[in-house]
């Protein structure tokens, strides 16, 4: 902690005392030998280049496949098609994907950063009908962010209504 105040440090010590060391539930950990048996089947033909660059990896067929196990939403509500799970199996199921360097980019921003917030803010409707298709690997989200106000070379973009549908110009 170079640099820190006496202040800080013991901050930091405090804070990191109070992270008490935990064991994976043996029900979490159990779900590390299925997901491996699946990845070595599934990436076999992989090249470790391509599984070295897993973060940008779309697979939609992979992630369809991930799902039918129920480890697409593994911690979503299982009353909107998710798996009801702990965080630990989670935990588990992605330091699995990681390692294995399975291509992750396709579910990964709907079910770890979409799906909560759906759940969070959306109506029931919306709920009932975006939170299943992603469990399911049927739908898939991204991120996009500009502050064009603030930066020179922001990205604008316009659409206009035509025949019911938004097209951009």
């Amino acid at each position: 902690m170079a640099g820190c105040g006496v202040g800080n440090a013991v901050a930091y010590r405090v804070m990191l005392e109070q992270l008490a060391l935990t064991r994976i539930p043996p029900e979490d950990e159990a779900l590390r030998q299925p997901v491996r048996a699946f990845l070595a089947e599934r990436l076999a033909d992989t090249p470790p280049a391509q599984r070295a660059r897993s973060w940008m990896g779309f697979d939609a067929d992979f992630t369809r496949a991930l799902a039918k196990r129920g480890w697409v939403g593994l911690t979503l509500p299982r009353d909107y098609g998710g798996g009801g799970r702990s965080y630990f199996a989670r935990f588990v199921l992605i330091e699995e994907l990681l390692a294995a360097g399975a291509p992750v980019a396709a579910h990964w921003i709907a079910e770890r950063q979409s799906a909560p917030l759906i759940l969070r803010y959306a109506s029931e409707a919306q709920k009932r009908l975006l939170v299943p298709a992603i469990c399911s690997g049927s739908a898939f989200f991204c991120v996009g962010m500009s502050e064009t106000e603030d930066f020179q070379e922001g990205v604008r973009s316009v659409a206009e209504r035509r025949a019911g549908r938004f097209v951009g110009r």
